[in-house]
């Protein structure tokens, strides 16, 4: 019986003795590449949540902020990482439509913190 699974990128088949590999078609240096523009795609996922995170911190502690002084200072931060956090994605698609890579929007999402909101307790 076979059976595919894609989520790890591996295979599951039956072993039969004297069967070619049918992967012996693909090119190591091609695998190679691919490999590495993978990680590039998650290397910039990352960075994206990373910043998308303190773009989040950046608009609480704004709306929190009783001086009008330091309410500025924060909204002006708050713009500027807004602004490479627009200018991370675009290069992000970019990069995926270069690659020819469906992009992952799931995997730079972050999650919702309200007022309110508490850690999970262990």
């Amino acid at each position: 019986m076979w059976c595919e699974l894609s989520v790890a990128r591996h295979s599951f088949g039956p072993y039969i003795e004297g069967m070619d590999n049918p992967y012996k078609h693909y090119d190591n240096e091609e695998n190679k590449q691919l490999y590495e523009d993978t990680q590039k795609q998650r290397a910039m996922e990352r960075s994206i949540r990373k910043d998308r995170r303190t773009e989040q911190a950046l608009r609480f502690a704004m709306e929190n902020e009783k001086d009008p002084e330091a309410k500025t200072l924060l909204s002006e931060e708050y713009t500027k990482k807004h602004d490479r956090v627009k200018l991370k994605l675009d290069k992000y698609n970019e990069f995926c439509k270069e690659k020819n890579f469906r992009p992952l929007p799931e995997r730079m999402r972050i999650a919702r913190r309200r007022p309110g909101d508490t850690a999970p307790k262990s």
